[in-house]
């Protein structure tokens, strides 16, 4: 699309058009104030522009109508828009018509046959503008219809805006996101294969952060499990619980694993005797009532979190009825025998009928009635508040106790190594330490 004319029609039908050699580059020169920074926005508002910014001053008071010669190679048409005062909404009004022989038509042939969409329209299947496709973050696309207006952005430029080193484009602070969605499409640099190639990248990188936090996580555990076991045996070392030569040099991580398991079993249950089917099943019954009681524990957690959630709203009942009875209570200020059709405290005569005082203080009963089942209930709330609570606490120390006298129980059904025996107190207390940090490094192996 080139520009051929730009017409104007003055109020009087006087008509003067500035004419353009087509297909090459034409510079407007003159004296400042003399409308040349203008003809941008004539050209603008005759393509359909939605505000009339054509600026206040000789061209904006004498011109009655504005139009443009345009010409698309195999076609040609001729596109006014009327005038309109400046601070007004922009006309809608526009005269379109094919335009073969370049002909200027009069001002009284300008009659409006065509609205701003019409012109939108019929100029964008002309110069075939057509769909373009945005692409979202799940890796698809859609489809925008496209207007040639769009295209305007990347063909205007003001004085302002060229000598602005940070603006590339016409009105780009106010149509940034506009520029990114049209700017490929203009360019030829859009489409599906290269949104699905793109989509397809974005989650293949997104895949490798998360194998490499994975890595970095590995690492670290790996880390921690080998100082830990260095740690773990230097300690049993120095208790005399094992000697250095239970280790072999260049045992991999399980191999010291199992060893320090049984060298650690072997020296603190030497004389003991191990257990039987019948010890065994009670490690069980034992291991069975720490988990009844952990559970036991955690509905009773939740039993109280409910209660305490009641006791709240009953709070907000309580509040809401002592409001409503202390307004009730100015009633017994009035008589019991008042007319319910006479004011009760300026004695005048009312035109709708007031409620009794008789049956305001029976609603004051009621409510007296409601507070002292909220408070009874408020009561049984706190008790069986102050019973869950206790239960918890003793369960808490019943659940560490059952823990105490089963160190190695979590340590079977993770290292198979590990043998379960019968020994005194004194000896599993002595133990307890280590076997805990040697469970915490079973489950970094396993």
């Amino acid at each position: 699309m080139q520009i051929q004319s730009v017409v104007l029609y003055s109020l009087d039908g006087r008509i003067n058009e500035i004419s353009f050699d087509l297909g090459r580059v034409n510079i407007l020169t003159g004296p400042s104030g003399r409308g040349k920074s203008a003809l941008l926005s004539v050209v603008d508002y005759c393509l359909g522009a939605s505000r009339f910014e054509i600026p206040a001053g000789v061209i904006s008071n004498a011109v009655s109508w504005f139009a443009l010669k345009l010409d698309f190679g195999a076609e040609r048409l001729f596109v006014a828009r009327r005038s309109v005062p400046v601070g007004r909404t922009a006309s809608n009004e526009f005269f379109v018509r094919p335009n073969p022989d370049h002909e200027t038509p009069p001002l009284s042939d300008l009659k409006p046959n065509a609205r701003r969409d019409d012109l939108v329209e019929k100029i964008g299947s002309v110069l075939g503008v057509g769909v373009t496709l945005l692409p979202r973050a799940d890796g698809t696309a859609d489809r925008q219809k496209l207007t040639f207006r769009s295209g305007l952005i990347y063909s205007f430029q003001k004085q302002n805006e060229i000598a602005n080193p940070d603006l590339y484009f016409h009105r780009q602070s106010e149509l940034a996101q506009t520029i990114r969605d049209t700017l490929p499409y203009y360019l030829g640099a859009i489409s599906p294969a290269i949104i699905e190639k793109q989509a397809e990248l974005r989650n293949k990188r997104k895949r490798l952060r998360e194998v490499e936090r994975a890595l970095e996580r590995s690492v670290s555990i790996a880390a921690n499990r080998d100082t830990e076991l260095v740690s773990i045996v230097a300690e049993s070392t120095r208790l005399g619980l094992i000697a250095t030569s239970d280790i072999p040099a260049r045992s991999s991580t399980a191999q010291i694993l199992e060893r320090v398991s049984s060298a650690l079993q072997t020296t603190l249950f030497a004389g003991s005797q191990l257990a039987d089917g019948q010890d065994v099943d009670v490690l069980k019954q034992m291991n069975t009532a720490l988990l009844n009681k952990t559970r036991e524990r955690s509905d009773l957690k939740k039993e109280i979190d409910a209660l305490e959630r009641f006791e709240i709203d009953q709070n907000v009942v309580d509040s809401a009825l002592n409001e409503q009875r202390r307004r009730l209570t100015a009633l017994h200020l009035l008589a019991d025998d008042h007319d319910s059709k006479q004011c009760p405290v300026c004695e005048s005569w009312l035109e709708g009928v007031t409620p009794a005082v008789a049956d305001m203080k029976q609603s004051l009963e009621t409510l007296a009635v409601e507070l002292a089942m909220v408070n009874s209930d408020k009561t049984d709330v706190r008790e069986q508040l102050s019973k869950h609570r206790a239960a918890v606490t003793n369960l808490t120390s019943e659940i560490a106790s059952l823990r105490r006298e089963v160190p190695f129980t979590h340590i079977l059904s993770l290292c198979p190594s590990v043998v379960i025996v019968v020994a005194g107190d004194s000896v599993i207390e002595q133990g307890t330490i280590l076997t805990r940090r040697l469970e915490r490094s079973c489950l970094q192996v396993v």
